[in-house]
């Protein structure tokens, strides 16, 4: 997954320090955001899982997350039909990506 500080930096209008700062809260609630995913979808309580990836669009916006966005929207409108067979297996590559996420974006943190 690709970050694009220059691009997260003119849609917020925000400089290095300030970028660095809404990584630092995103990955501050990321580890807890994706244990309630996995636990409300292991659940199966899928109006919990709808409404976890909706709330975790946010950040996933703000950092132009093209791939979490579109599969994020997915499970949603998954949840919302009950057409759930698929998005246990969805969960998990979101997660996936987070985690990848996660990890460009402490490898920024530390080169910048």
């Amino acid at each position: 997954m690709n970050i694009d500080l220059n691009k997260i930096k003119e849609y917020t209008g925000a400089d290095d320090s300030f970028t660095y700062m809404l990584f630092d809260k995103f990955l501050g609630h990321l580890d807890q955001d994706i244990e309630e995913l996995q636990q409300e979808t292991e659940d199966k309580n899928w109006p919990a899982v709808k409404g976890k990836a909706h709330s975790m669009l946010s950040s996933a916006r703000i950092f132009f997350l093209t791939d979490i966005i579109m599969l994020s929207k997915e499970i949603e409108v998954n949840c919302e039909n009950g057409e759930v067979e698929q998005v246990p297996k969805q969960v998990a590559k979101l997660v996936n990506l987070y985690k990848e996420v996660e990890n460009d974006m402490r490898n920024l943190r530390k080169t910048n």
